[in-house]
């Protein structure tokens, strides 16, 4: 949802590549370093970014808390322009 539907898979170069720009733009400070990101290490920035933003009541609960649930951005509450 943070990157809108259509994202292309993350192991093919196009994938990386696309992740690669969309964190840049998100976490200015390791735009630097993310050239040598693989997809586990993008994975890692974005789960990062998602804890700050539940940090800051921007993610919503889905799923039943006693058997897990995955948090996700409030598309109207997180800045983020492609």
């Amino acid at each position: 949802r943070l990157f809108g539907t259509n994202i292309p898979k993350k192991t093919t170069p196009t994938g990386l590549a696309f992740l690669r720009q969309h964190i840049s733009h998100l976490l200015p400070n390791i735009a630097p370093y993310v050239d040598g990101f693989n997809h586990h290490l993008c994975d890692a920035a974005i789960a990062a970014y998602t804890a700050y933003l539940h940090y800051r009541g921007k993610t919503e609960l889905c799923g039943e808390p006693e058997e897990g649930a995955i948090c996700l951005p409030f598309l109207d509450r997180v800045a983020y322009s492609a």
